[in-house]
């Protein structure tokens, strides 16, 4: 049990380049381990070889799911990160937040129209939320976030540092991983473009 737990930590914590090379060290370490104090596990009801035998094919079976654990964790990184390259690319302002309403992305285009860049890991609605009827546009958010309503939906959404600023928006559901993620695209007003709109 203590080797699975080890080495699960392990492919937490390494770095997945180093994965299989500690993987295979901690488990030459574990049968070495074992084979110099087989002597003391002999007894009149066990068997040491069968117990050193036990205890390498566990720390052998730890270590491929160990290895399998930190393949699928550099998968979803890979996704996470071309998904992020993916809408920074987009012309189109987008904005990405989790189901909680916390701010994950913001491209660049986005940016430019926005007084307070710092909004990363902020809440969604602390920055702009519906220009009219703000509790009902939560509600649409989170219908959209639980499958309630199926989506894309469409919400005006004002800068809340400067609240002239009113921005058309669609909102979609998209999941990555297992998690869903709101992404909001934001159409500028002709007075938002002239203002510096990269996408013009």
């Amino acid at each position: 049990m203590t080797s699975i737990l080890t080495l699960f930590i392990f492919a937490i914590l390494v770095d997945r380049r180093w994965m299989v090379f500690w993987t295979t060290i901690y488990i030459g370490c574990v049968i070495a381990s074992l084979w110099l104090g087989m002597g003391r596990w002999t007894n009149a009801q066990g068997n040491a070889v069968a117990m050193l035998a036990t205890r390498t094919v566990s720390s052998i079976t730890a270590g491929t799911m160990a290895c399998m654990l930190s393949r699928f964790k550099k998968n979803q990184d890979i996704t996470r990160r071309e998904t992020s390259r993916f809408i920074n690319h987009l012309s189109i302002p987008t904005i990405t937040s989790d189901e909680n309403g916390w701010i994950l992305g913001i491209n660049n285009a986005a940016l430019a129209l926005f007084d307070d860049a710092d909004i990363l890991g902020k809440p969604y609605f602390s920055f702009f939320h519906s220009a009219s009827e703000k509790g009902r546009s939560i509600q649409r958010y989170l219908d959209l976030v639980s499958g309630a309503t199926p989506g894309p939906i469409s919400i005006d959404l004002v800068d809340d540092k400067n609240r002239k600023h009113v921005f058309p928006s669609t909102l979609s559901r998209l999941t990555i991983d297992g998690k869903d993620i709101i992404i909001t695209m934001i159409y500028p007003t002709m007075d938002e473009r002239d203002k510096g709109f990269e996408g013009e």
